[in-house]
């Protein structure tokens, strides 16, 4: 279940697959590259990953909703079978001023730059939004991450995979805090300052082994306290 996880949102077309416009069919599914390997990274480190998609093509007649639900549990089945899991699709019908299934042209909250959608997932699953972002590859896409207060990276071209760790890494969202924090104190006051963060560090990561690296003046200060090691 997603409830309270971090959620990574995606755009779909020029995200997931190649944007060759408006398809509709599974076997019209060109994958970007690295786009099965980093949604079973992002699955194997604990997002729950969604897919935001404006589909324009509903509204301007070009398929269906059914078509578009085929495509999406194709979509979805592929990725399980690469270790992933989408774990729903948002999707806009919508288009604001052209189409020729009438009751969907409007403007709508939910068609990007718009945030409804992302607002919508949260509600749905209580996401957690500390740890939560999006990636997409129009400036819609991060108008939209802005506007339901999360952070975007832009994607444009090459690997999905390498694009998600290097976002990552630059968020520190890969790296695993529960297994062994490492904190360096310079100076006494440091420590002092920083004594009571330790018992936060411990409260939030039970099961870590914390190491503090401090000056030789202040290692009594650690003596049957809560860390578990102290390098000088």
């Amino acid at each position: 279940m997603a409830v309270g996880q971090k959620a990574v949102f995606l755009d779909r077309d020029g995200v997931l697959d190649v944007d060759t416009g408006y398809i509709s069919r599974p076997e019209q599914v060109q994958w970007v590259p690295g786009a099965k390997t980093a949604l079973a990274r992002l699955h194997k480190l604990g997002y729950a990953v969604f897919v935001v998609t404006n589909q324009s093509g509903i509204a301007r007649g070009y398929y269906t909703v059914e078509d578009m639900k085929v495509l999406h549990a194709f979509m979805a089945k592929e990725i399980e079978k690469a270790g992933g899991q989408i774990t729903h699709f948002y999707y806009c019908p919508h288009h604001p001023t052209k189409g020729t299934v009438k009751e969907l042209v409007h403007p709508c909250s939910c068609r990007k730059p718009q945030p409804g959608m992302l607002l919508q997932a949260f509600s749905d699953y209580a996401l957690l939004r500390e740890g939560s972002f999006l990636i997409g590859d129009r400036q819609s896409d991060i108008d939209a991450a802005l506007a339901a207060g999360l952070p975007g990276y832009l994607f444009q071209e090459g690997n999905l995979d390498e694009f998600c760790k290097k976002s990552c890494a630059s968020r520190r969202m890969d790296v695993d805090l529960s297994e062994h924090p490492h904190l360096k104190m310079s100076s006494l006051g440091d420590v002092i300052h920083t004594l009571p963060f330790a018992g936060a560090l411990r409260q939030r990561f039970p099961k870590a082994r914390i190491s503090w690296l401090v000056i030789p003046s202040s290692a009594l200060l650690f003596q049957d306290s809560i860390i578990d090691e102290v390098l000088i």
